[in-house]
């Protein structure tokens, strides 16, 4: 490429978002004309991550490591093994992920993938300019999955997150039951925050165990650590393993209105265009819905600007998560009345904004009221329903 070069599209960041929705214009016939360029300077780099998702699909086209059809729920109170119904739990690899998508992206005749990092952007009438390192790029639409930096002095609303670390251990015989995997399990917490085990058994032998927080602030890696011993130490005593792979995270849980940021020319996608479930952390179900709304509203002509995802979903994350940021610790009571009042699916379908305002009056009956008609009112006194304001 030379300093002259114009793309019809550009995609900043191949991540979940950015592979989804390359991926989904590399598969549409409406784009087999257009030029598509991915910019990632991280691209030769490993990503030490691995991605979850429920769906009802029987297959995916893209490899993944391990699909369950059983899931445990496990607090103080009780220990609940869940069929899940209609739905696969499946986790991918995101190396495996992001190889398979290079490979169907290149394999379109106008694509170009670049690993480069990108210095500025500036928007003009009628395209976008992109400076990267090596040189300067125009693209008449530009997907920018990089967080702003405004986000970073949100102080006037929500701003929780969903922070972890992971080992993946392998035993020197077969311990664990490969075909249920634990959403989790509140039962060793950390002091008094909404903190819990999660588990994924890939095989008998090899599995993740991952200590995770829906909570203000991150900690430290000896408490993460210190959790993990202690729970295998409580749970699985005398089991030999050798660890085989650490990882770790940062999920935004916040009411941020990221879309805010959106332009004529440039879509936030991914973290930074508030595709991860403010509630859940979940993002991934999203970057391929998501991904697919993104190509139907440019082949039917449509602002791209608009908020993706329902505005009925964005109350209840925001009225959910305000309870959460009052009482941390109380989030061990909230999901095990989710886990135990309703059918997985109807949970998953709620997640997954898909539910019928019917099944939402249940699944809202389904929790004690007092503390969530207590988030409104905090909520309709701080105006968090209006637009909240960054500074």
């Amino acid at each position: 490429m030379n300093s002259s070069t114009t793309y019809d599209y550009a995609i900043i960041g191949f991540g979940a978002a950015g592979a989804n929705l390359a991926l989904q214009m590399a598969a549409d016939a409406f784009f087999a004309s257009k030029s598509i360029l991915i910019i990632d300077e991280n691209l030769s780099l490993p990503i030490t991550k691995k991605w979850s998702f429920w769906s009802t699909a029987q297959e995916t086209a893209f490899p993944i490591i391990k699909t369950w059809r059983k899931a445990n729920f496990i607090s103080t109170e009780v220990n609940k093994e869940i069929d899940l119904e209609d739905y696969h739990y499946r986790t991918v690899d995101a190396n495996a992920f992001r190889a398979f998508a290079l490979n169907q992206v290149k394999k379109h005749k106008y694509a170009k993938v670049e690993a480069c990092e990108v210095l500025h952007v500036n928007e003009e009438p009628n395209a976008v300019e992109i400076l990267t390192n090596k040189e300067k790029i125009t693209a008449a639409h530009v997907f920018d999955s990089r967080v702003t930096a405004e986000f970073n002095h949100y102080i006037d609303g929500i701003k929780l997150l969903q922070h972890f670390k992971g080992i993946v251990i392998e035993t020197e015989s077969p311990t664990f039951d490969a075909d249920a995997f634990t959403m989790m399990d509140f039962r060793k917490p950390h002091e008094d925050t909404c903190s819990f085990m999660y588990v994924l058994p890939f095989t008998e032998s090899k599995v993740l165990f991952e200590f995770t927080f829906f909570s203000h602030t991150i900690v430290s890696d000896q408490v993460y650590d210190g959790a993990i011993t202690a729970y295998l130490n409580e749970y699985f005593p005398a089991t030999k393993f050798t660890i085989v792979e650490t990882e770790q995270g940062v999920i935004p849980m916040t009411d941020y209105r990221f879309h805010q940021h959106n332009t004529n020319r440039i879509t936030k996608i991914g973290t930074a265009g508030g595709w991860v479930k403010p509630s859940t952390g979940y993002s991934f179900n999203n970057s391929q819905k998501y991904a697919k709304e993104i190509v139907n509203r440019i082949k039917k002509g449509e602002r791209l600007s608009k908020k993706l995802g329902t505005k009925e979903g964005a109350i209840y994350d925001t009225v959910f998560l305000e309870v959460l940021n009052h009482s941390n610790a109380f989030g061990q009571t909230l999901f095990t009345q989710m886990y135990t009042r309703n059918h997985i699916a109807t949970i998953f379908r709620f997640l997954d904004e898909e539910t019928t305002f019917c099944e939402e009056l249940k699944i809202m009956a389904s929790f004690d009221s007092t503390p969530f008609l207590k988030s409104i009112l905090r909520l309709v006194k701080r105006n968090v329903f209006g637009y909240p304001k960054s500074r």
